[in-house]
């Protein structure tokens, strides 16, 4: 569980100089209510409606890593949720499972079958 948390804050660390270098003025300890959204397509409408919460903190998957999802600019989606509809800033982390492989991401190989590997 620490390692998770090291982790965690290791992320948010390196989330926290934003795409164009600027510091943010939130950390972890401001976040009252977050988001949790994973293997949802960020279209437009998706992105607006989070831009336009209050959350103070949002989990997105790595968009480009599922198989059948539009591509999106996680760069340009990033941006647009980073500001709250205050002005203030939001956090705002990519998920990556590291624990396992999921069949319906890119990376994922026609030859691998589910379940435990050979090694």
């Amino acid at each position: 569980m620490k390692a998770a948390r090291i982790a965690l804050l290791f992320l948010i660390t390196l989330c926290s100089d934003g795409i164009s270098g600027e510091p943010t003025n939130v950390s972890l300890g401001d976040v009252k209510s977050w988001l949790l959204l994973l293997n949802n397509e960020l279209d437009d409408a998706t992105v607006a409606q989070i831009a336009q919460s209050d959350f103070g903190l949002v989990v997105i998957d790595h968009v480009s890593s599922q198989k059948n999802v539009a591509e999106t600019k996680s760069a340009d989606v990033v941006a647009r949720l980073r500001t709250r509809p205050d002005g203030g800033r939001r956090l705002v982390i990519a998920y990556l499972n590291v624990g396992q492989a999921e069949d319906y991401r890119t990376y994922w190989q026609k030859g691998w079958k589910i379940g435990r590997p050979a090694f």
